[in-house]
């Protein structure tokens, strides 16, 4: 199942895994430090409640509430991408973004009201 920033969507379960489109990720950093670019915190919250959305069935929703969101190393736009998500809870999805093994941003994203 691609979209605009996955270029796939693998759901088994309570798990979902994608992997974004660099394209897309040049585009999400456009602008932000020319030289030594970076995808932007909201940008990356963004891309893994995407994902989180599809997850709980609601795709395109955005969610209620970003419980946490942990940033360990900066996401550049040349790098492979792989977001993970998995449902913690019935609305809750703990999700995270990795390049390679390495884990770069965590975040707990809450959906209200989703079937």
């Amino acid at each position: 199942m691609p979209t605009r920033t996955f270029a796939t969507v693998a759901i088994a379960r309570d798990t979902a895994r994608a992997w974004v489109h660099p394209r897309r990720a040049a585009e999400l950093c456009a602008g932000h430090f020319p030289g030594d670019p970076f995808l932007p915190a909201a940008a990356l919250v963004g891309i893994m409640a995407e994902l989180g959305a599809i997850l709980v069935g609601s795709p395109g929703r955005a969610p209620a509430v970003v419980e946490r969101a942990l940033f360990h190393r900066p996401v550049r736009p040349h790098e492979q991408l792989e977001v993970i998500g998995e449902r913690a809870e019935m609305h809750t999805v703990a999700t995270e973004l990795r390049v390679g093994s390495e884990r770069r941003v965590q975040a707990l994203l809450r959906f209200d009201g989703c079937p």
